[in-house]
């Protein structure tokens, strides 16, 4: 294979992963990386962007049980009120305390499992699915994950055909610090902020 070959199947190959990312359906974890202190109770937004309509479907939501407690999940209310139908809402089982009816989850389980929505008119766009309210128990670096439903609701149903969606799920990371230490950060910056005004 000659240079000139090997450089166009190179940008087919770009182009086909290029193609693949522009249709994909994502949901994600925002922000994507986040400090906090021992103790603290911090939230963080779960988004969807589907560019293709979907009548919906469900996924699980993992988390570092060493690091972090569950304090709740709950729907936005916009996305409650204005996306999905209330009668397809799947409220989340909390696997590490409770386990669930449903398979997919047992008791002692780091997850939330199946948190479901949908709407036979379809469900398009970008929204704020809901919040995920966490408290930050140990230091350490812990993740926030997100991965297709273990349970029978799992996965995304496409609108158009009634065919399982790829969907791709991006987690975040947080990073727990001693209480002391948060505040000796917050008053660096405090201090940077004093430095540059003066200048």
């Amino acid at each position: 294979m000659n240079f000139k070959n090997l450089k166009l199947s190179l940008a087919a190959l770009a182009l086909g992963l290029f193609s693949q990312v522009s249709h994909a359906n994502v949901i994600s974890i925002s922000p994507t990386t986040s400090t906090v202190g021992i103790g603290q109770e911090f939230t963080l937004d779960i988004t969807m962007e589907f560019l293709q309509e979907t009548v919906g479907g469900a996924f699980d939501l993992i988390y570092d049980t060493n690091i972090f407690d569950v304090v709740s999940f709950a729907y936005d209310s916009s996305f409650s009120i204005n996306v999905i139908d209330p009668a397809f809402t799947l409220i989340p089982e909390n696997c590490e305390s409770d386990g669930s009816i449903i398979g997919g989850c047992s008791v002692g389980d780091a997850e939330l499992n199946a948190i479901g929505f949908g709407n036979f008119d379809g469900i398009i766009g970008n929204h704020v699915i809901g919040q995920l309210t966490l408290v930050a128990t140990q230091a350490g670096l812990g993740t926030v994950g997100l991965a297709s439903s273990d349970s029978p609701f799992g996965g995304f149903i496409s609108a158009a055909d009634a065919s399982e969606m790829t969907v791709v799920y991006n987690g975040a990371s947080v990073l727990v610090v001693p209480v002391p230490a948060a505040i000796w950060l917050m008053l660096s910056a405090l201090g940077m902020v004093g430095a540059l005004r003066r200048r």
